[in-house]
Order: C-alpha cells, then structure tokens, then sequence
C-alpha cells in the first residue's frame, strides 16, 4: 500500500491528475483496524488493535468537514451511532489516530 501513496504523490509531483474517488489507505501491519457493517445505515462497530494509548476517531466527509469525533483511552471496540446526523448516503473517511499510528479507512453510508 506504501507503493500506491509513492505513486499518487510522484504522479501529482509531474501534474498528472488523479481521478477523485482514487483512495489509498495505509494500515501498519501492527495495527488491525475493522469497521462493520460496511455499508452502514446508521450504526457501525470500530474494532482495532495495537493501539496502546489513547486515539482520536474522527469522520468526515469526502470535502473533510467532520460529521462525527471522539477520544477513547483503553477501548478496543467503538460503537458509533450516526442516526442524528441524517447523513446522505455516500461515501466517508474514518480516521483513527493515536500516538503510535494514524489511519484511514473508507466507509459507505447506505
């Protein structure tokens, strides 16, 4: 995965555009991070592991505007409920960040 941000960043380097919905996502082999359902409705369930220390989840939008954020210390799972926040369906990006990792995962509200 570390191969396809390299050639995102050297294609944009020559000003090659690269189509919107292209997504890289780099997870640590360290770290094991799963979000179900994938495609949502409302509710999903984070699951991740080698994260020792606290972690920011934050979501947003595909333009970066955050729907959704909170801090866990010592969690290994997250129940998110989105039901308030009537988003549309589509596409958003879930970012999990900690001292030791920072991730991206790409999740689909139905």
């Amino acid at each position: 995965m570390v191969r396809l941000v390299f050639i995102a960043v050297f294609l944009v380097g020559l000003g090659i555009s690269i189509p919107a919905g292209a997504t890289a996502v780099y997870v640590p082999d360290d770290v094991e991070l799963s979000v179900y359902p994938n495609p949502f409705n409302a509710q999903f369930t984070i699951e991740f592991e080698g994260i020792t220390s606290s972690a920011e989840i934050v979501i947003t939008d595909v333009l970066g505007k955050v729907i959704y954020s909170t801090t866990v210390v010592n969690a290994r799972t997250v129940h998110v409920d989105l039901a308030e926040k009537k988003l549309t369906p589509g596409v958003y990006i879930l970012n999990l960040k900690s001292m030791e990792e920072s991730i991206s995962k790409r999740i689909v509200k139905r």
